[in-house]
């Protein structure tokens, strides 16, 4: 995790999502607002702290793959922790290959990317 990520690699990682029928899973507003520069819809980004049973429904409608991007620090690792536990009981596709390849990237806070962007 010591290397600095690259703008154009973390673009190449996330690109794919805007094809699919998915949302992603943050932790915060700070972490949203750098993936909507990323080009990411806010439409398909949701905070873990908003996502109780009765919004629930409406999601799982809506979306075939849920994509938890949470950041590679304990509070995140935790955090995702709660994600998973509250939604193993669930027939849903839950994709983690998103996070481990921003971390293999170097990236360990979502919210950091808006440094790499200068818009």
């Amino acid at each position: 995790m010591g290397r600095r990520p690259c703008l154009n690699n973390i673009l190449n990682i996330v690109r794919p999502i805007l094809s699919e029928k998915c949302c992603v899973i943050v932790e915060g507003k700070n972490d949203a607002k750098a993936l909507v520069k990323l080009g990411i819809p806010e439409s398909r980004i949701f905070q873990s702290a908003q996502i109780s049973y009765d919004k629930l429904e409406p999601l799982i409608a809506n979306f075939d793959v849920y994509i938890p991007m949470f950041d590679a620090d304990r509070t995140g690792v935790h955090r995702l922790e709660k994600f998973l536990h509250y939604f193993s009981g669930m027939a849903i596709k839950i994709d983690m290959s998103y996070s481990e390849k921003l971390r293999s990237e170097g990236v360990v806070y979502i919210e950091g990317i808006n440094r790499l962007i200068k818009i």
